[in-house]
């Protein structure tokens, strides 16, 4: 039998905060954008596709503010790992949905080239978050003879 350890699993507190704060963020966003851009947006001819976008935008950020949450919930023998993992999913919101809120606002079509980072930066983080996650096993002593 290999169970799994148990022993010096660490969360770590500061990204549940971080987290915390990026999911009221992603909060007042959707208000923002369902309240404000919206009656904005609509004298434009692609308003309705930039509240789309919007929509996504935080949509996407509600999500990994939440993921993030987790990450600092996850009990791991890879403190690094976990760090990676956060500053991934803090780096992908920050480009994938800080870009998309901008483009809606501005119509720059060329941030759009840019946005794949971001979401590259969350997939990776989620992976690393995975590995992080994944539990070490204790390798059983063999029986003395």
């Amino acid at each position: 039998m290999n169970p799994i350890a148990s022993t010096n699993l660490k969360t770590d507190g500061r990204w549940i905060a971080v987290g915390a704060v990026l999911a009221a963020a992603a909060v007042v966003m959707g208000a923002f954008g369902a309240h404000a851009m919206e009656d904005y947006l609509a004298q434009f001819e692609n308003g309705a596709r930039r509240m789309e976008v919007w929509r996504t935008a935080s949509h996407y950020h509600i999500i990994h503010a939440i993921g993030l949450i987790l990450v600092g919930l996850t009990p791991s023998s890879k403190p690094k790992l976990i760090k990676i993992a956060a500053w991934l999913l803090v780096i992908g919101i920050s480009i994938f949905s800080g870009l998309l809120y901008v483009y809606s606002y501005t119509d720059i079509r060329i941030l759009g080239a840019f946005v794949p980072i971001g979401g590259a930066s969350m997939i990776a983080g989620w992976i690393t978050l995975a590995v992080a996650a994944y539990p070490k096993r204790i390798k059983e002593n063999p029986p003395a003879k």
